[in-house]
């Protein structure tokens, strides 16, 4: 008899009750899996990694308006940058050409940055066609998770 309860222990719906177990762990791996890949997507969203450094937002700038794509340039600077210039009365263009000296540019050194938390100072040297170089100050801080040029600290 009790070799009967054993078979019948073997094919009793306890033993059918351990499927859903099983379907149970599937899942539970299958909400893991999407959980660790949500977090690594947050993670890179979140980071930035293809977001341009503080010294590279000044450096990009500066190429970018003296090859007169004054809208790139643009897109560097901070909503109080542009605000500043538009309550002086600049145009931006104006000034990127004032900045590039009419896109004689040469090249742009960044010498130094020093950032803390969503601000930055970036010191660097510009050098121009006709060998003249200056070595400026300007600030950069976050605007909506990405780097932008704030102002000039040199003057």
């Amino acid at each position: 008899m009790t070799n009967l309860n054993a078979d019948t222990d073997a094919r009793s719906p306890t033993r059918h009750a351990r499927r859903p177990a099983g379907r149970r762990a599937l899942l539970l791996a299958a909400a893991g899996v999407l959980l660790v890949a949500g977090v690594v997507v947050l993670l890179i969203v979140l980071l930035r990694p293809d977001q341009p450094a503080p010294g590279d937002v000044i450096k990009s700038a500066r190429l970018a308006a003296n090859a007169g794509d004054y809208s790139k340039a643009n897109s560097y600077l901070s909503s109080t940058a542009i605000a500043s210039a538009q309550a002086q009365g600049l145009e931006l263009q104006a000034v990127w050409d004032q900045v590039t000296h009419d896109g004689q540019l040469q090249r742009v050194d960044i010498l130094q940055t020093t950032t803390r938390g969503e601000g930055a100072i970036v010191r660097y040297r510009v050098t121009y066609r006709d060998g003249t170089s200056e070595t400026l100050t300007t600030r950069v801080v976050k605007e909506h998770g990405a780097w932008k040029e704030g102002f000039d600290l040199s003057s």
